[in-house]
C-alpha cells in the first residue's frame, strides 16, 4: 500500500513543476507582448510612424536592466515591439483557437495581465521560439 502510494508522487511532483514552469513561460511572453504593445504605443502617440529611434530603447532598456536584471536589452525591446506589431494583426491570429487542453488557470493567468482570449490561445511557445518564428518573413510559415 505505502510502495504504491509513493509510487504516484513523482509524478504528481513532476506534473506540478512542469505546469508552474509553462505558467512562468506564458506570462514571461504575455508580458513581453505587452511591453511592445507599449512601446509601439508610446512612441507613435497615435501616428502612422515613430518619432524617434534606438535611443529611447537604450534608455528603457538600461532603466529596466536596473531594476529588473537581464532580459531587457534594446535589442530585446525590438524585438518586443516587433512581436507586439506581429499578432497584433488580425490575420496573425485567425488561424489560432484554445485547445480544449488549456486550463482555465492558464489562460485567466493570460487575463490577468490584459491579454485576450484570442491572443491567450497563440502565446503558448517560449519567447525563444517567437524570437525564432518572428525571422520568418510570411505570416503563413509562422502560423
Amino acid at each position: 500500500m505505502q510502495k504504491a502510494l509513493f509510487s504516484e508522487l513523482p509524478n504528481i511532483i513532476s506534473q506540478a513543476r512542469t505546469g508552474a514552469v509553462r505558467s512562468i513561460n506564458s506570462c514571461q511572453v504575455a508580458a513581453n507582448y505587452l511591453i511592445g504593445q507599449r512601446l509601439v504605443e508610446h512612441e507613435q502617440e497615435g501616428q502612422k510612424r515613430a518619432k524617434y529611434g534606438k535611443e529611447t530603447l537604450v534608455s528603457f532598456s538600461s532603466q529596466l536592466t536596473d531594476e529588473f536584471g537581464k532580459g531587457f536589452s534594446a535589442t530585446n525591446l525590438e524585438l518586443m515591439r516587433k512581436f507586439y506589431k506581429i499578432y497584433s494583426q488580425s490575420n496573425e491570429l485567425e488561424a489560432f483557437e484554445i485547445p480544449q487542453t488549456v486550463s482555465e488557470e492558464f489562460v485567466s493567468s493570460k487575463k490577468q495581465l490584459g491579454v485576450t482570449t484570442k491572443l491567450a490561445s497563440v502565446l503558448s511557445l517560449s519567447w525563444p521560439h517567437y524570437v525564432c518564428l518572428m525571422s520568418l518573413s510570411h505570416g503563413r510559415a509562422r502560423r
